[in-house]
């Protein structure tokens, strides 16, 4: 045990004797627990945590692919007319629903505001295993 603090003493020393390069070293090693930190939190809520629906290992996300597209761009929403044959043809999956995003305006208020809505078929929330929350945050 004792040569543990004799460790000790010395680093203090050495510190204490270089201030610029202590100062470095602890802001370094800050900025490095402070960067692991958001990034372990970030990998937690989005990677280890399940997802808060029923079954969501049993979930597909389905596209349309027009391959004479850039491969970037090789996924498309799918049209609703080929939703439609999807949903009456499907035999390999339980239910289908389909959601996507739209822009809207919303005139409540003094000023118009932006927002964005998702749309949704009916099932969507069938499919989730959740229940439509109506109400509307303040």
């Amino acid at each position: 045990m004792n040569v543990f603090w004799w460790e000790v003493r010395f680093a203090a020393r050495a510190l204490v004797k270089r201030p610029g390069f202590s100062a470095a070293a602890i802001l370094t090693l800050a900025l490095a627990l402070g960067s692991t930190t958001v990034i372990f939190g970030f990998v937690d809520g989005v990677l280890l945590r399940p997802l808060p629906y029923a079954d969501p290992d049993r979930l597909v996300a389905v596209w349309e692919v027009d391959e004479r597209q850039d491969p970037v761009q090789w996924r498309n929403p799918v049209s609703p007319g080929n939703f439609a044959d999807w949903k009456e043809h499907n035999d390999v999956f339980e239910t289908v629903a389909a959601c996507g995003l739209t822009q809207l305006t919303s005139l409540e208020g003094e000023s118009p505001e932006r927002i964005t809505a998702g749309l949704v078929t009916d099932g969507f929330f069938e499919v989730l295993g959740r229940a439509p929350n109506p109400t509307r945050p303040p």
